[in-house]
């Protein structure tokens, strides 16, 4: 099956993903690269197909970068101009986010979404290009775990002239979408239980509003965000909820590709039962397969453990330890220390394997209030490091 006439039968359809009046997007099979590709067809309109071609030209010649799915190939086809790229696997984040979003997807896991993505960013406009399409359906989650940005040269098809923003507002809308569900405008940006809607607001207007005099970096958009939302998070005493993954070492050894799918759905699992308890999920604690987690309440941190449990089991194959300690904890640039942060750590590298270890500081806190169906048991005293 070919698309259309394109590329005079040299691509194979795979799979459509969009059709509109004007454009057509695929994943196919190009004979003549003798790879799978991202196609996109576009009529060419009104304008001039020799300019067209030159400028999407420029974007092959970009110099590759991580975070960027790079053009392969341009060229006419009767009345379209098509469009190659390589044809990244994995998920886009508007799927991710209708999916699993409620409604807005883990704070920590969209805020290093959102780095690569900036990545990207500076690396396009180091060499004076826009990208112009930024946005969650663009931004593909890979089988490393991490965000492509595709969709090149739609800035050169849509006709953009006006480049010295579009790039930045398309983070600050996708930052929104992915944070809280929902589009934002500049009037108002709504919130959710974990995310402050005037945090947000403060963060992102200097990119959403076109009538603001200033140009917003990309670094200076995501610095502002990241210092909002962690301004939120709780002093003083506090429940930690540590976890990690058991035998992570073997396992990598063992079959990496699957690992990184595991380790991947583990992190999600894990963001989501502590956002919706009410929580944070800070940042990877260790090698990249523990996690680490604060709440204002023992009893929230108890509820999203046995959650995360649940789920882990359910849809994973990894075996996770996990710990709760509650006490008093100094933050400092988003980050907790002292003598509850460690005594927490030394709690869990004595949990059990695919159990939660409490300590009695937060049994005592939570005896009374156990979630239904789950209990405490005494393991009595134990010696920590």
């Amino acid at each position: 099956m070919t698309l259309g006439h394109e590329g005079g039968g040299r691509l194979e359809v795979i799979e459509v993903v969009e059709t509109t009046a004007k454009r057509r997007v695929a994943k196919a099979f190009d004979r003549e690269l003798r790879q799978v590709v991202s196609v996109t067809s576009e009529i060419v309109g009104s304008r001039d197909p020799a300019l067209l071609l030159d400028e999407l030209r420029r974007l092959i010649d970009l110099p590759r970068a991580r975070s960027l799915s790079p053009l392969l190939d341009v060229y006419l086809d009767g009345d379209r101009v098509v469009v190659e790229s390589p044809w990244v696997e994995g998920v886009d984040l508007l799927t991710l986010l209708r999916a699993s979003g409620t409604p807005g997807l883990p704070v920590t896991a969209v805020l290093g979404w959102l780095d690569e993505v900036g990545d990207a960013v500076r690396h396009l406009q180091q060499h004076g290009l826009r990208h112009g399409d930024i946005r969650p359906a663009n931004l593909v989650l890979n089988a490393e775990q991490r965000i492509v940005l595709v969709g090149l040269g739609s800035a050169v098809l849509d006709g953009l002239t006006d480049l010295d923003r579009v790039d930045i507002r398309g983070v600050a809308v996708t930052a929104a979408a992915l944070l809280t569900g929902t589009s934002p405008t500049v009037g108002a940006i709504t919130g959710t239980a974990q995310v402050s809607g005037a945090a947000l607001q403060r963060a992102l207007l200097p990119a959403l509003d076109d009538h603001s005099p200033s140009t917003v970096s990309i670094d200076h958009l995501l610095d502002g965000l990241r210092q909002e939302l962690n301004a939120a998070l709780p002093t003083g005493v506090v429940t930690f909820l540590l976890t990690d993954i058991v035998g992570s070492t073997r396992q990598w050894e063992r079959d990496e590709a699957s690992m990184a799918a595991q380790l991947a759905r583990h992190d999600l699992v894990i963001g989501e039962a502590v956002e919706a308890a009410g929580g944070r999920l800070l940042k990877a604690r260790g090698e990249g397969d523990a996690t680490f987690s604060v709440f204002t309440r023992a009893s929230a941190g108890v509820v999203a453990a046995l959650r995360a449990q649940e789920r882990l089991r359910a849809e994973t194959e990894v075996v996770v330890r996990m710990a709760i300690h509650t006490g008093e904890a100094e933050l400092r640039e988003a980050d907790y220390f002292g003598r509850t942060v460690n005594r927490a750590a030394r709690l869990r590298s004595v949990a059990p394997d695919g159990g939660i270890l409490v300590s009695a500081a937060t049994a005592d806190l939570v005896v009374d209030v156990m979630p239904e169906g789950s209990s405490l048991v005494d393991r009595g005293s134990m010696v920590l490091k």
